[in-house]
């Protein structure tokens, strides 16, 4: 199974791999909006906790939250950010702080393409500006 789903991760063309995100939610939209705002609520609390371990120099930190948040990511189909984060998470492990910035900087990026691939396939709600 984890072979299978590493293969789909890696033929997927576009920031969500649907077809996981929509089984996992049993082929119900509601379901999957609901998910997907809690993977994003999730993922960005995680981003907040890497900026801090950034901010502190703990590579073992970053290592922890992006091997957690790549898992998480990859089981619900948000696959545009998993190589970034799987990057994150091997330059913690060799406790290479300097690169991480950017490498950052492009996980944000992806999380918000998902983020705009996904309201736009009306599968996520956008976030409340109160």
């Amino acid at each position: 199974m984890h072979t299978v789903m590493l293969e789909t991760i890696r033929r997927s063309t576009q920031p969500v791999n649907l077809e996981i995100l929509l089984d996992i939610a049993d082929g119900n939209a509601q379901q999957a909006q609901d998910l997907t705002d809690l993977y994003f609520k999730n993922a960005w609390d995680h981003l907040c906790q890497i900026d801090d371990a950034l901010k502190e120099g703990n590579s073992l930190r970053i290592e922890e939250l992006a091997h957690g948040l790549a898992g998480s990511s990859a089981l619900v189909g948000m696959v545009g950010a998993v190589p970034q984060l799987r990057t994150l998470e091997d330059l913690g492990a060799r406790r290479q702080l300097a690169p991480m910035k950017s490498v950052v900087e492009d996980v944000r990026k992806a999380l918000t393409q998902m983020t705009t691939f996904l309201e736009e396939k009306q599968l996520a709600r956008k976030p409340s500006t109160a």
